[in-house]
Parts: structure tokens; sequence; C-alpha cells
């Protein structure tokens, strides 16, 4: 048989295959001379091959051959690592340290943009003195708030939380880097800083300001790693007539008020992250305030954090109309007593008395003058003061000699929590011979 090809007789193993080149004697049982035929249909050859079970993948795991499950657990077991490491690869990824301090500050600026300030807080700290006192306490007794050293500032962990940001008007928007340059970043060691110009918008205003970030221990494998150090945070005061008697508000959390600049008296900042709050006056008998906006960002042109410009908005504190009446009441009251004869006349300064006593008449104007009141607390006592003029009052005597006096007239009441109320007026003159005052009390 002149063919050279190979064929097989069924069995497994290499042996067993036959060279039909070879004189070999052929049992008929095993092959037929006939039966090797070249146009044999190929999908005759299918079906042996299907009937093969050493390539049947349908045959259980037993009549399977060794090899071949070998080869189906190494498949499984390569994807099961290619998995686990492309899932470790991700954990990996998140847990990473900023690894550019633009990164480590863009994503600080964007957690107080998201409303999550709280976590920004804890991110990087804010500075200045915690709040030791609770509110109710300086709420309800103002004059027990304390002063800071100057520069200082106070830190109220409600001020800052998520819940009071919220309610702000308008929270900072827009936030973006610039980015500092490469060979600066290269020349940072391990522990040193360098500043990232922050910017932002609040309610369609620029602001910016210069955060320092560190540079951190590098990590695996061989990535920088940078922290923020300033906080975004700005100094907030809420400066009054009254600081001392007069509490207000931020969504409803009370705020430490300060007095005006330039009295030389001791400031109360808060710090607050950046955007608009109303600012309302806690509910107090006689005294009103209508709301104030305080606007809390930084400067239009990037400074460092350390120098941000202090925000401020004072808040306008009113005395009840009826108290006013009263002082108003007690000043003209007095100014009559002084100005007509008789004994109660005796009691008023001596150029005055002086006067009357010698028949003149005096002319009075119709308007007290320019009146000016002011609140502030003493204790637990309210107390008002409220002044008028100066103003002329003009002396004819029986002669027609005019004499003309300048006069001012000051009045005030002291409220007790739940105590009598007493207005008294005072009648001062100015530039005469005798400055002598009177105070005369009017229910």
């Amino acid at each position: 048989m002149a063919r050279d090809r190979r064929w097989r007789t069924g069995a497994r193993d290499a042996e067993e295959w036959l060279d039909l080149d070879d004189d070999v004697e052929l049992d008929d049982t095993v092959f037929d001379d006939s039966e090797l035929d070249d146009t044999r249909p190929d999908d005759d050859l299918d079906r042996d091959l299907d009937d093969d079970p050493d390539l049947d993948p349908d045959l259980d795991g037993d009549a399977r051959p060794s090899w071949t499950r070998r080869r189906t657990l190494v498949a499984a077991t390569s994807g099961l690592v290619v998995l686990l490491g492309a899932t470790g690869a991700l954990l990996w990824t998140q847990s990473l340290p900023e690894r550019s301090p633009e990164s480590a500050v863009l994503a600080y600026a964007q957690l107080v943009a998201d409303g999550e300030t709280a976590a920004a807080t804890a991110l990087v700290p804010v500075p200045g003195g915690v709040l030791e006192i609770d509110s109710a306490d300086y709420a309800d007794d103002p004059a027990t708030a304390p002063d800071p050293a100057p520069g200082f500032a106070f830190v109220d962990p409600a001020l800052l939380s998520d819940e009071v940001y919220a309610l702000a008007d308008v929270q900072l928007t827009d936030v973006s880097v610039v980015p500092p340059s490469r060979s600066a970043v290269a020349e940072v060691e391990v522990g040193d800083t360098i500043e990232v110009e922050l910017r932002y918008t609040v309610d369609g205003v620029p602001a910016g300001v210069l955060l320092r970030a560190e540079r951190g221990p590098d990590t695996f494998p061989a990535q920088q790693s940078w922290r923020v150090l300033d906080s975004l945070t700005v100094p907030a005061i809420v400066p009054v007539d009254d600081s001392f008697g007069t509490v207000a508000e931020i969504a409803g959390r009370p705020v430490l008020t300060s007095p005006h600049d330039g009295l030389g008296l001791p400031q109360r900042p808060v710090m607050l992250y950046p955007g608009i709050y109303t600012v309302t006056m806690a509910e107090r008998e006689h005294l009103s305030a209508e709301p104030v906006e305080l606007r809390v960002a930084a400067a239009g042109r990037a400074l460092p954090a350390a120098v941000t410009r202090r925000a401020s908005a004072p808040l306008v504190v009113r005395t009840d109309e009826e108290i006013l009446d009263r002082l108003t009441s007690a000043m003209e009251e007095v100014r009559a007593r002084c100005t007509t004869p008789g004994p109660e006349s005796q009691e008023c300064p001596s150029t005055l008395e002086r006067l009357l006593a010698a028949g003149a008449t005096a002319s009075v104007p119709e308007s007290l003058g320019g009146v000016r009141s002011a609140s502030f607390s003493f204790e637990q006592a309210l107390i008002v003061h409220m002044e008028a003029g100066p103003s002329v009052i003009t002396f004819t005597d029986p002669d027609g000699a005019v004499t003309e006096v300048t006069v001012m007239l000051v009045a005030s009441v002291q409220l007790l929590p739940g105590g009598e109320e007493t207005a008294s007026a005072e009648i001062v003159t100015l530039g005469g011979e005798d400055a002598r005052e009177i105070v005369v009390e009017v229910p």
C-alpha cells in the first residue's frame, strides 16, 4: 500500500498510532482497506470526533482526561488573579494621598463646595481657640462672653457644621487652582511647603487665597503625598453698640458680637466658611434689629490665608419706640420745670434759677435738638440712654434784656427683669457760670 497517511485506531496512547506505509499485518476486524477512501465526507469525520471522549466537552468530569481538567483550572485561576489584582489596584488608588499640591488643595476645597464642611474641618483644622462657653450661657448673660487676645479668633464647631452651612444663603462655587510650576514642586523636600493659589466665587464675585500644602513622605511606588495646612475659613465679626448685651444668630446658632471698630475694645471674631449668611438678633425684650447680610470671602487678589481680610456685618439694634417716647417725655418735663418760675425751678442749674427769679420769661425751641439714643447692659439690667441738643433757651427780663443759655438734655431708664422701671432726666447748661445738673425722676 503506497499511502503516506496515518489513521487512528481509536486507541489513546501515542504508540497506538499506525504508520500506514509500514508493512503491518492488519486485522480485517480493525481496518477495511475499502474504508480508506479520500472522498470520505467531512461530517462523517466530525461525527467521529464528536464521539471521541478526549475532545467532547460535554462528557462528565470523570470521563474527561486529566490534561483537560488542568487546563480549565489554570484558566479559572488566572482569571481570579486578574480580578483580584484589578480590585486591589482600585482600592489602593482610592486610598492614596494626594499626589500633587494642587490636587490636595482642590480636593479639600471641593469638600466645602459640596457642603461637607465637617469633613473639611477634620481634614484641615480651623485655626483659633475652641469656644468653651456654651452658647446658652452667654446668650442668657452676654457679659460672660470672653475677650480674646488681639488677632485671636474663636472656633465654634456648630457654626462649621454641614447643617449651618446648608442654611447659608450662598455657598462658595467654581473652585479651581493655579498649579505651581513643576520645577518649584520638584525642589520641595519632605516636610517643606509650597503655596497653591485657590480660586472660587461667592454669589458670582471672584475670590482667591494662597493655601500652603506640605509634602509628606513618599508612598509606594515612589509617589509623592501632600496635605493642606491652611483653612479656607475667614474670621468674621458682628459689631453692635452693646456687645455685652446683644446676641446675634446665624441659622439659629448664637454668634459672639463685638464692639465697633475704633473704640479700642477687643473684638470677638468667629471663623466661618466662605459664603453669605443672614445675621439676626436673638429675641430680647425692648430691643430689636433688622437682619443683615454677612458676606464671608477672601479678597479678589490671592493673599496668604494668614492675612485674609476680616468679614463684618454691623447689627443695628433699636430700642422699642415706647421706651424712647418715655425718655423724650422725661427730657421735655425737665426742660419745662427749669424754664417756668416756681418752687421746682430752685432745683435747676443756678443760671436758669437766677434768670427766672429775676422775672425773666423763657422762650424754648419747639424741638429738643438732635436726639441720640443707645442701649447697654449692666449686670442683669438693660440701660437705655438718650441725649438731645445742644439747644438754646432765650430769657427776656422785664427790662427787655435778652440772655441766651445753651443746654443739653439727657435721659436714661434702667430696665430690670421683672423690676420697676424709672426714667430720669437732667438738664445741663453749657458755657455758663454754673454747670450744675438737676435730676428729675419721671415715672
